[in-house]
């Protein structure tokens, strides 16, 4: 029989009593009959117990005090008050069954009767009393435990869990509360090995983030986990490291935190491998490190920690423990780089420097400025603001924390006055003449470039110099020679010293070719209304095009250097003649050009020819 089960109660009369029976729905064709009889009796069981095995399985349990029943039926119930249905019966002398499947955080009440079949069909039964019910509620499956919280930056949070809820989980969805756990919402829905997450995007020093973990399992869902609370503290900024007596490396920084448990200083032999060197409390700003390797480089970090987490990490800053001064830099070399600026290039004479300084002298030496600094990792320094034509002398002095090294080697140089007024001029099919001015004296001589310009999507428009000649000092000229026919090039000219250069020229181009001649006895006719036709002669014996060009106004007006000229068309190749059509009535005056093709060079304009349209 099913739990559950429809009942019919019947009245039966013929078997020497009255009884009340009752037929089960699920076996209609040899229906079990209930009767109440007066005839052969079996005692009811007792002590009925409900234990919980797990929050799908409750165990019932009973006293057997009869000896002649032919099975138990267990019945069960919601709640104490609810309506008793069957759920299964049992064969004879059984004291417990297990129910499966069944909801958690449900009451289920049980109560026991024993029963004894009558007649030969043994479809008859006479039944006990029941036994006293009892009760217990499935429990709820408690939430996954060891939940932690704790920053991996200043934005983000990782919260991780363990999966030993004890049942077949479907997923795990992770909740965070910005309240203090007054509300709740979905942070991520993880599959069920997933132990881990992260919480990205956060504002570092935001008020204090909460979270828990709830299994979901295909009969419902645990409780919340305990929750874990974390705050992504600030990073420090401005880390500094400098090499004290000691040796030892003191380092500085700025706290940005008002939420840390404390610092943590990294410490790294080759700018990638940082481990924990120190661990220091809240509101700390430095630390000396006296646990370097001496005369050796070390690089730092400093993060901010809270709950087991950290910060962003700071700037990196180096330093050497150093035991002494670092030796003098050499090979100091210095060159112009432009007319207003100066580079200047050294090697090291060794590894425990914390920097350099480069110093500057525009005295012959007599005097040195400190012109600039560089890191313990640079060996070149560009110098700005410098004067063209002024003679300037640099060295170098590296420095650590227990002094200054001797000087390095001096080097000078003179940026050199850039060239001006370069003019660039087609003298042959395939030359073109180049003349500057010289506006240095103190040049080794002159480079000639070739600028190239390029436009494409990715690069915009770019340029690249290349060098054609080298040329003497005090050269003013120079012939390309050997130029493809019909292609324009641009030229700069940069004056040369010490291996440097000045700032470039201006830029000048020319076409590879000759223009054509001039187009010679240009008339202009008004043939009617609104129509001007052009004649002209072409004097040149090879293929070309005509730009035709109008003035409003007559010869007089149009004569004029700074009078406004249109474009008005091109001819097809070696036409005499064009008609200007749609005018306004008024006077025009018209000139042309003779271009080569494919955008050759153009000629001077042609005469001047005037009409007045009606």
């Amino acid at each position: 029989m099913t739990p559950g089960a429809r009942w019919t109660s019947l009245l039966l009369v013929g078997l020497g009593s009255t009884a009340l029976l009752t037929a089960c729905s699920d076996q209609p064709l040899e229906p079990v009959i209930e009767a109440a009889a007066s005839g052969s009796t079996v005692q009811p069981p007792s002590n009925t117990n409900v234990v919980t095995a797990s929050p799908s399985q409750i165990d019932v349990s009973w006293q057997d005090n009869s000896t002649n029943e032919a099975g138990f039926e267990v019945w069960v119930a919601l709640t104490a008050q609810g309506t008793y249905g069957l759920w299964t019966t049992t064969a004879p002398n059984v004291t417990a069954k297990s129910f499966t499947s069944l909801s958690p955080g449900q009451e289920y009440c049980a109560k026991v009767r024993a029963f004894t079949a009558l007649g030969q069909s043994g479809k008859v039964r006479a039944y006990s009393a029941f036994s006293a019910s009892a009760c217990a509620t499935t429990p709820v499956p408690a939430g996954p435990s060891k939940i932690t919280a704790r920053p991996l930056s200043s934005s983000y949070v990782e919260i991780t869990w363990s999966n030993d809820i004890g049942f077949s989980v479907l997923n795990f969805r992770v909740e965070r509360s910005i309240d203090q756990g007054a509300t709740w919402a979905t942070l991520v829905k993880t599959d069920p090995y997933t132990t881990r997450t992260v919480d990205f995007g956060l504002t570092a020093e935001h008020p204090q983030l909460c979270y828990r973990v709830i299994a979901i399992m295909s009969f419902g869902e645990s409780t919340p986990s305990k929750v874990a609370c974390t705050t992504p503290p600030s990073g420090p900024t401005n880390l500094t490291a400098t090499g004290v007596a000691g040796p030892a490396i003191a380092l500085a920084w700025t706290d940005n935190s008002a939420v840390e448990d404390g610092y943590q200083v990294l410490r790294a032999p080759d700018q990638v491998t940082f481990t924990v060197v120190a661990t220091l409390p809240a509101n700390s700003t430095s630390y000396r490190d006296a646990g370097g390797s001496p005369d050796t480089r070390s690089w730092y970090q400093v993060r901010a920690t809270k709950d087991s987490g950290f910060s962003d990490a700071s700037n990196t800053a180096n330093a050497v423990a150093a035991t002494q001064p670092p030796a003098a830099p050499a090979g100091v070399d210095a060159w112009p780089a432009g007319s207003s600026a100066i580079t200047v290039v050294w090697t090291p004479g060794s590894t425990n420097q914390d920097g350099f300084r480069i110093e500057r002298s525009t005295d012959g030496q007599a005097t040195w400025a400190i012109a600039g600094s560089a890191d313990a990792s640079q060996t070149g320094f560009t110098d700005g603001d410098r004067a063209s034509e002024q003679a300037v002398c640099y060295r170098v002095i590296a420095f650590n924390g227990l002094g200054d090294s001797p000087p390095s080697n001096v080097d000078c140089t003179t940026p050199p006055a850039a060239p001006s007024d370069l003019v660039a001029t087609t003298v042959a099919g395939n030359e073109i003449d180049l003349t500057w001015t010289d506006h240095s004296a103190v040049e080794d001589g002159y480079e000639v470039d070739r600028v190239d310009c390029y436009y494409d999507d990715y690069n915009g428009y770019y340029c690249y110099d290349t060098p054609l000649a080298t040329l003497g000092a005090n050269v003013t000229s120079y012939r390309d020679q050997g130029l493809p026919a019909g292609v324009f090039v641009t030229y700069e000219v940069v004056a040369l010293k010490d291996n440097g250069r000045s700032d470039p020229s201006n830029q000048a181009g020319a076409s590879s070719d000759l223009p054509p001649p001039a187009p010679s006895n240009l008339t202009a006719t008004a043939v009617s209304a609104g129509q001007i036709d052009l004649a002209w002669t072409n004097t040149s014996t090879n293929p070309e095009y005509i730009a035709i060009e109008r003035c409003d106004g007559g010869m007089g007006t149009c004569a004029d250097p700074a009078a406004a000229w249109t474009f008005v068309a091109w001819t097809d190749l070696n036409a005499t003649t064009f008609s200007d059509t749609g005018l306004a009535g008024a006077t025009y005056t018209y000139r042309l050009l003779a271009c080569n093709p494919g955008g050759g060079a153009c000629s001077d304009p042609s005469n001047l020819a005037s009409a007045s349209t009606p």
